[in-house]
Order: C-alpha cells, then structure tokens, then sequence
C-alpha cells in the first residue's frame, strides 16, 4: 500500500436512495426526449479539496478524521448547468448551501493540505448528470433547470428544505482509486 499520494481529492459520499431515484429518473426523462446523457458519477458526493503534491496517507486519514469528527448536511439551494472547464462535458447539479458544515470540511482539508483553488471560489454541488459538451442546447438546458428551481421553490413554500447528509469521507488518488474511507457514525477508517 502507498505511504503518501500525489494530488489526493477529498469527498464526501453521500447515500441516499431519494437522490439516487432522482437522478436515473431525469437520465430516463431526458433519453426519452433525445438529449443523451449519463449519471455524472458512480456515487452521489461532495467534493470538498482538490490536493497538490504528495500527501502522506497518515495525514490524509487525520484530515478524513477530523471532518467526520461532527455530521455533514447541508441544504439543497437549488439546481444549475454547470459548464465543464477541464472535462468534454457539462454537467447538472444540485446547488448546496456553501456555509455550515461544507465550509468547515473544506477548511479543514486547506489546513492540513496544499489544495487547489478556482476561480470564483469553490462551490458545493453534487453532480446528477453530465452531457457531452452541444448536447444539451440552453433552451432545453434553461426550461429544465426553470422547471427543477420551481418544484424547488414549491418544495420549500410548503416547508420542505432537502437535506443531504454525509455518509463517509473518502480519498481517492489522481486515477480515482478509493485509497481511503471514513465513516462518519464511527469514524473507523478503512484503506486500500
């Protein structure tokens, strides 16, 4: 097993089987209509640090730690495109609130590694679907995230505020192998 890992990425896995409908629901929807995308990732998660350089694992599990140390939730704000920057794809997320427990993961991680920064800050999000680059035009794009913020809203009008919750912190290397996982109810770290 490596000692340290170069350029790590932190997240935070989020299990929910609400979200996971959500999210094969829309694909289904939106194949139907012919717009061809696909789920963005395996598992619904949060990013919280892009990592520079190499990181010892023993300082990536004390970080992994000390986020799980509290619960992670945060609120549903609402849904966007999300143009990808370094990726062929653009993407639709779900908007999370960036203040609370988000906040306080990704400082911690900034504080016990070199991390990556971005333009306009970093934003909480979890990924839904990505679609190559043209595939989705801005009419349909613009009517689709019009129609998920007004359920959104009615949602919320009628006191209903998603929430997602944090199931484990994971590690995962540049070629995203998992090398690491803490769960947050008892903070028993397993690597790989």
């Amino acid at each position: 097993m490596a000692t340290t890992i170069k350029d790590a990425y932190i997240s935070v896995e989020i299990r929910d089987t609400a979200l996971q409908a959500l999210r094969e629901g829309l694909k289904r929807s939106l194949e139907d209509i012919g717009i061809g995308c696909e789920v963005a990732s395996h598992d619904a998660h949060v990013s919280i640090a892009y990592g520079e350089g190499d990181v010892a694992l023993s300082e990536l599990e004390e970080t992994a730690r000390e986020i799980t140390c509290r619960p992670f939730t945060v609120s549903v704000v609402g849904f966007e495109i999300l143009n990808g920057l370094t990726t062929p794809y653009d993407y639709l997320v779900i908007k999370l609130s960036s203040d609370g427990d988000f906040t306080e993961a990704v400082q911690c991680a900034a504080d016990h590694i070199n991390t990556r920064t971005f333009n306009g800050g970093f934003h909480s999000h979890v990924s839904l679907l990505r679609f190559p680059k043209g595939a989705l035009d801005s009419e349909h794009a613009q009517e689709l995230i019009r129609e998920m913020n007004a359920a959104q809203s009615g949602a919320m009008a009628l006191g209903c505020r998603p929430c997602l919750r944090g199931d484990s912190v994971s590690v995962f290397d540049p070629d995203r192998r998992c090398c690491l996982q803490v769960p947050f109810d008892d903070a028993v770290a397993v690597a790989w």
